[in-house]
């Protein structure tokens, strides 16, 4: 089922799938045994967490600028094919695969035809699912400070690679 929820009103409304009874059961082992294999993944850091390392950061005195980004329709441009390669990496029990995969193709009612792109928002699998999507991105290191918050990424760097970077 799906539920709508509105940000504003110059924006489209954010689809929040709603799992049957039958499903949350079911989601909710398939979370814990994604936590099992991607235990890096299974719990990301919170908000003060992220605040806290981007003072210890910017305290040093070594970055000048900041690049601030937002990626739109995060879950929704999850491409599901990178992410079950990503998956299939590390998981190689055929059923949970195929319950991850039946997760995320199942239709929010009443839509009717499956992605090859997105994930649903809402399924307690969902984030869990974009931190393996991001985990390779997440590691990029170089000359600058990189932080990602779900879909909010910030990078501190100095005058010299600010544009380089952008």
């Amino acid at each position: 089922k799906e539920k709508l929820i509105l940000k504003n009103r110059y924006s489209y409304p954010r689809c929040i799938s709603i799992p049957t009874l039958k499903d949350k059961l079911t989601l909710k082992v398939i979370l814990e045994t994604l936590k099992e294999y991607f235990p890096q993944e299974a719990r990301p850091p919170l908000p003060q967490e992220c605040i806290k390392a981007i003072r210890m950061e910017l305290e040093k005195g070594i970055y000048t600028h900041f690049i601030k980004l937002d990626l739109s329709d995060f879950y929704g441009n999850i491409t599901q094919e990178i992410l079950m390669d990503k998956i299939k990496v590390i998981i190689k029990d055929k059923l949970l695969l195929e319950l991850i995969i039946n997760a995320i193709k199942n239709p929010t009612y009443p839509k009717v035809k499956c992605e090859k792109k997105g994930i649903p928002q809402g399924l307690s699998i969902s984030n869990i699912l974009a931190h393996i999507y991001m985990n390779e991105f997440d590691s990029i290191k170089g000359d600058f400070f990189l932080i990602r918050y779900v879909d909010d990424i910030l990078i501190l760097c100095s005058e010299e690679n600010h544009d380089r970077i952008y």
